[in-house]
């Protein structure tokens, strides 16, 4: 027997999906967490401490370049450490330096103004003032100056304006001249557009099936029933996506089975493309079939014993695939694939339940079911094909990492 072959249609699916986007990817943005906040901090504080000016200047613009970056809400006690930097930085080179000091001073009176005792900083206090006027109403998940607010502050001030989904930070910082912009607060919260990838690793425990019909007469190719050769498997999972600066990036997935009838393996790799919680992609994957020949009960032959053999074949198929992700602590995931080519047919259907995080990575506990269906015809003889199908299904847990 030998294997039609998979026609390749689908690798040109992934490149256009990985490739033939470019203009619609946003510009770069590498997360700025607490940590990186720290050091940025730490680098602007140690310039004033040595009078480096230069490196001082250049922390405070790096700062500014990476607000959109920020993946949490600073506390108020840091921000104010950071404008007073700035404010410092803009004593420094004449420029105006009252609305940052103002704003440090207000969030967080206490705090160390990093001058001497006679410095010109060192005893200037803000402005009496009323409470800010409101432009407009801020909804939930607004956060201002690192605190959440239900009001939006006054365009004339310098703040940090934030809004979070649970996931994904959006950030803005107002001052005079760059007001915040209409309806801002009340816009959906964006995924900032940078390097996103996942993966997970699981095992499985269920049952699986294996089934064939030859299309000729043969008393050495056996027919095999649907449900009659089924036992319990273990199965072993992987799978993960990434995306690179944009919607688009790359997803990939294997399985292993294994059991005393049929061992089984998959493999796929898609160029996907997000939108909010939904993937979708297209690419191409392998899996294996098997055609029993032979008794299944061992026979004597011109004084051989002859059992029953098993040869396994790879074809390969185009795939089209969707998945969906959704929930804040407790995440689920469900998800599709469908494989198609000359011989054969491939489909994927999983669904994931993540309850809860874990550091890095979270557990969760999911269901799959995988079948395939192909036809294979013994070389030189058109009418000599066999119908060969599997149908494996298993709960799983796993171990997802990365940010899922």
């Amino acid at each position: 027997m030998g294997a039609a072959r998979a026609l390749p249609v689908a690798g040109t699916l992934a490149t256009i999906l990985l490739l033939g986007t470019p203009a619609l990817a946003a510009p770069s943005c590498d997360d700025l967490d607490e940590q990186g906040f720290r050091d940025l901090l730490l680098q602007l504080q140690a310039g004033i401490d040595r009078g480096d000016l230069e490196l001082s200047r250049e922390v405070v613009d790096s700062f500014q370049e990476q607000i959109p970056c920020l993946t949490f809400a600073p506390e108020p006690r840091r921000w104010a450490d950071m404008l007073i930097g700035e404010a410092i930085v803009r004593f420094a080179e004449g420029e105006p330096w009252e609305p940052v000091m103002a704003t440090a001073l207000r969030i967080y009176p206490a705090v160390d103004r990093g001058v001497s005792s006679r410095h010109p900083l060192a005893a200037w206090e803000p402005p009496k003032t009323d409470m800010p006027s409101t432009t407009a109403a801020a909804g939930d998940g607004v956060y201002v100056d690192g605190l959440p607010q239900r009001d939006v502050p006054s365009d004339e001030e310098v703040h940090l304006v934030q809004r979070t989904d649970g996931r994904f930070w959006n950030s803005v910082r107002t001052g005079p001249g760059a007001p915040l912009p209409t309806g801002w607060t009340a816009e959906p919260v964006e995924q900032p557009a940078r390097i996103i990838s996942w993966g997970a690793f699981g095992l499985g425990l269920g049952i699986a099936s294996v089934d064939q019909a030859p299309t000729f007469v043969s008393d050495w190719t056996p027919t095999i029933g649907a449900g009659t050769r089924t036992a319990p498997a273990i199965a072993a999972h992987a799978q993960g996506q990434a995306t690179f600066f944009s919607p688009f990036g790359v997803y990939g997935r294997a399985t292993a089975w294994t059991w005393s009838e049929s061992p089984g393996i998959d493999a796929q790799i898609a160029g996907i493309g997000n939108w909010k919680a939904l993937t979708i992609g297209a690419g191409f994957g392998t899996t294996s079939i098997e055609v029993f020949q032979g008794p299944e009960t061992p026979v004597v032959l011109d004084d051989v014993e002859v059992g029953e053999s098993r040869t396994i074949f790879l074809p390969r198929y185009a795939t089209g695939m969707v998945h969906l992700r959704g929930g804040r602590d407790t995440r689920w995931h469900a998800g599709a694939s469908l494989g198609f080519s000359g011989s054969t047919q491939r489909g994927v259907l999983e669904a994931h339940l993540a309850p809860s995080q874990d550091g890095g990575g979270r557990w969760r506990v999911g269901a799959t079911l995988e079948w395939t269906r192909s036809r294979v015809q013994e070389q030189g003889r058109s009418q000599a094909a066999v119908e060969v199908g599997s149908v494996r299904s298993a709960l799983h847990i796993s171990r997802v990492f990365g940010e899922y």
